[in-house]
């Protein structure tokens, strides 16, 4: 077996198992002072956070390569607002059109370095809302652990989105691509279908997560974000608004909709040509959906997609697998 091989082997193992991923803990940061820049780092896999002059911290993410130097596979994708203004580009990530979108690349931070359990605490806040979110590695591990969780006041119970958002470090679209759902949301993704939908983007709703995983990979460069279905399933909230408008119509054998367990939906997202990078966006998080016949999940980009959710928390969980050999 070689070792392209093997390493496809064994993504399909990690896709089908029960991703019972331990959970790191979120607040193990023992009051140090805070970091400008922390380093971590298992031998296969180093990540770097550093803080911007406007508290925001940025994420790299390196894997080995074949010559046993550390290359970039993964960053952290910030928005800048002049990408959108006057320019006919994917939407997704405007903050400015939609109320209660949240970035977490966009929260003013702390950043701590936690050396026992070889982790980084990001602690911010924006809009009253305060989150934490760590990232952490386990010893001769090819893939990063990523936990993400948000308190908000009792002033705000909605959002339109939360998103954990990154750059694949490559320039163009990558040779190979994954996702557990075609995508062809707008006339910037080259895929000749813009003509076909109706709406101004789409993404990878959580009904489709059978095999849930955006990959990538060209030549030696290779990452897959894959969600923490534990975490998603044991963290999970009431959302009244949610996963209510669909375009496909019902039949005969519909289900009995019980209103008080219907739940806010997670949901990945890959934009290969979006206009504002020329790198590939990908995200993951909560945000709901328009579902749309061939299983597509429709998002549209305006307040019409603010849904409300019950409780203080939102917690969310992934792995990023990297490699560069």
């Amino acid at each position: 077996m070689n070792k392209k091989q093997l390493k496809v082997n064994v993504l399909i193992y990690f896709l089908i198992s029960t991703f019972s991923i331990c959970s790191c803990n979120t607040a193990t940061t023992q009051n140090k002072e805070e970091d400008k820049e922390c380093v971590i780092s298992n031998g296969s896999i180093k990540i770097i956070a550093s803080k911007d002059l406007k508290g925001k911290i940025r994420l790299d993410f390196y894997a080995l390569n074949n010559t046993q130097s550390y290359q970039k596979v993964v960053s952290s994708f910030v928005p800048i607002s002049s990408d959108f203004k006057g320019k006919d580009v994917a939407k997704m990530y405007d903050t400015s059109l939609s109320p209660m979108r949240y970035l977490v690349s966009e929260f003013k931070s702390k950043l701590f370095l936690d050396e026992k359990n070889n982790s980084i605490s990001i602690q911010g806040i924006k809009d009253d809302i305060t989150y934490v979110q760590t990232i952490s590695l386990k010893p001769d591990s090819e893939n990063a652990h990523i936990e993400v969780e948000c308190s908000f006041p009792d002033s705000i119970n909605q959002i339109d989105y939360l998103l954990s958002t990154f750059q694949f470090n490559l320039p163009k679209a990558p040779y190979f691509v994954h996702t557990p759902g075609l995508k062809f949301d707008n006339e910037e993704s080259k895929q000749n279908r813009f003509d076909l939908v109706d709406s101004q983007d789409q993404v990878i709703g959580d009904r489709s997560y059978h095999s849930p995983a955006i990959i990538l990979q060209d030549e030696s460069l290779f990452c897959a974000l894959v969600p923490d279905l534990n975490v998603i399933n044991d963290s999970r909230v009431i959302s009244p608004d949610s996963r209510r408008i669909n375009r496909i119509g019902r039949n005969k054998y519909k289900v009995k909709e019980i209103p008080e367990r219907y739940t806010l939906p997670t949901a990945l997202d890959l934009n290969v040509k979006s206009g504002i990078s020329e790198k590939p966006i990908f995200s993951f998080g909560f945000m709901d959906a328009i579902i749309s016949h061939h299983i597509r999940y429709n998002r549209l980009n305006d307040s019409s997609m603010v849904r409300t959710f019950h409780g203080d928390k939102l917690h969310y969980a992934f792995d990023l697998l990297l490699s560069a050999d």
